[in-house]
């Protein structure tokens, strides 16, 4: 599965680790326009040009491509109802496609439907269990839920496969801040910031953590 770059859109108001609608792919960079559809993480691994509405002389398996890159589309478009109609299909056709499992558990995640998430990203990831970006996003629904213990972890699996990703660095980071690691959370942020300078989620939560500090 190929490597995109995520989203982040706008930015929590909850202190610390804790969970809430802000996350490490919920802000754009510096001098951007702050949205859901900025840098957007969820587009990982779901590259592609947007299918015809029934791909004509494909198999089942392009056949759940396509409708999983549909899914993909309307996603994008925040038609949330609609993506898991074609993420469902496409689950119907191929079962083993792990980019369906994984747009399924992004858009229940959209939709605060945490559990949903995390069992659809929990197939993504047997099914694609070297692809750091469904562990990121796996590890960042549980974050939204509050779980940091099984965030922290899959956030540092993700970094053992990819260690240059600086949304997964300031995911763990949060994650680390909400377990009171704060040593760990801050050098984190810091390897994430030398990533990206203008990472405005990183630099916002590292000034909290550093009022956490007393620094």
């Amino acid at each position: 599965l190929p490597r995109g770059r995520g989203r982040r859109p706008p930015l929590g108001t909850h202190a610390g680790g804790g969970g809430g609608r802000g996350g490490p792919r919920r802000t754009a960079r510096v001098g951007t326009v702050v949205g859901r559809g900025t840098r957007r993480r969820g587009d990982r691994g779901e590259r592609g040009p947007r299918p015809a509405a029934d791909p004509p002389g494909l198999d089942p398996a392009g056949r759940a491509e396509a409708h999983a890159l549909r899914g993909r589309e309307l996603r994008r478009h925040q038609e949330y109802g609609r993506a898991l109609q074609e993420y469902d299909r496409a689950i119907e056709l191929d079962p083993l496609q792990p980019l369906a499992h994984y747009g399924r558990g992004l858009t229940h995640q959209l939709l605060d439907d945490y559990p949903a998430a995390l069992t659809a990203l929990d197939r993504a990831v047997e099914l694609a269990p070297d692809a750091a970006w469904i562990l990121s996003e796996r590890a960042e629904t549980h974050r939204l839920a509050s779980r940091f213990e099984e965030a922290e972890a899959d956030y540092t699996r993700a970094l053992a496969l990819d260690p240059t990703d600086d949304i997964a660095l300031a995911g763990r980071a949060a994650c680390r801040h909400g377990l009171g690691r704060l040593d760990e959370s801050l050098a984190d942020f810091d390897r994430a910031l030398a990533i990206d300078p203008e990472y405005l989620w990183a630099l916002v939560r590292r000034a909290r953590l550093h009022r956490t500090r007393g620094d």
